[in-house]
């Protein structure tokens, strides 16, 4: 059992230590990347498509009288939960980055 406990515990800590090192060069590497891409993404640019546009005839009368699926859920589209920029964001994404380590450590072993 005392062997089982340190190959555990030795699996832990490398995943810790590999998880550390992974947001050391995902906020390095990545982050810059994703908060210029955030930049386009709340700008709305480009064009606007009239998704409230009658729909043109059509012979199958079914596909008339029911709005398609992406339609319906279109106008009541949530942008859902995220962190605030910031330490909060920072944080989980450390967080999930070590879990994720220490998970991957103990499957090897």
């Amino acid at each position: 059992m005392n062997l089982f406990r340190n190959v555990v515990f030795i699996a832990a800590i490398a995943g810790l230590v590999a998880g550390v090192v992974l947001a050391c060069v995902q906020a390095y590497a990545t982050v810059p990347l994703i908060l210029k891409a955030e930049v386009y993404e709340q700008a709305g640019g480009g064009h606007h498509h009239d998704h409230a546009a009658p729909a043109a005839a059509n012979s199958n009368a079914m596909s008339a009288a029911a709005p398609a699926p992406a339609e319906a859920t279109a106008a009541a589209e949530d942008e859902g939960w995220a962190p605030a920029d910031g330490f909060e964001r920072f944080a989980f994404s450390v967080l999930a980055n070590i879990v994720t380590g220490i998970g991957f450590g103990l499957i090897l072993v």
